[in-house]
């Protein structure tokens, strides 16, 4: 038989298992009894969050000096003025850009190496396919490719160049190619 260790039956009592007799175990039933037989009242329901207690808590720290009362300086300080100014210059250059009745931007356009046009447009994908649209009315083979941000032109021009294809390329200020190998490129400004 194994022993118990003498607390043990006082605590089989207190659990409400039948423990050996002696008066520790009747001591834990009598004290099991009395916990199992008071009242227990659960305090009323706190909301999680009672914006009236909130400010009422907040108005008595502030009147026992726990928490210091609202200033310029409580809203961050020089932190708070930087956060302002950033905003207000975020907001004017917005302004500034999204006014309406800017005329669009001009086109520019340079040769380079090799004969290619350069153009810098706002929208030079839409412009790209205006110009090949016209070249092609005109009766002109076009190719178009994209690369690396820019939009190209590739076509070889009739000798001699109509007057059809001389006024598409006068439109949008390219220059006619002397070898009728039309090589254009378009990139945003």
């Amino acid at each position: 038989m194994t022993e118990r260790h003498p607390d043990q039956a006082w605590l089989d009592a207190l659990a409400g298992r039948d423990a050996d007799g002696g008066s520790d175990a009747d001591e834990a039933r009598r004290l099991r009894e009395g916990i199992l037989a008071r009242e227990v009242v659960e305090p009323p329901k706190v909301a999680t969050f009672d914006p009236r207690r909130e400010s009422a808590l907040i108005a008595r720290a502030r009147h026992e000096g726990l928490i210091a009362k609202p200033t310029f300086a409580s809203w961050g300080g020089w932190q708070g003025l930087a956060a302002l100014a950033a905003a207000a210059s975020v907001l004017l250059v917005l302004g500034f850009l999204l006014r309406p009745g800017r005329p669009p931007a001009p086109e520019t356009v340079r040769s380079g190496p090799g004969g290619i046009v350069r153009i810098e447009a706002k929208g030079a994908h839409d412009l790209q396919h205006l110009i090949e649209g016209e070249l092609r009315a005109a009766g002109v083979a076009v190719v178009v490719y994209d690369r690396l941000g820019s939009y190209g032109l590739d076509a070889d021009l009739p000798s001699p160049v109509p007057a059809e294809v001389r006024e598409v390329l006068r439109r949008h200020g390219i220059p006619v190619p002397e070898d009728g190998a039309l090589k254009v490129e378009i990139v945003e400004p």
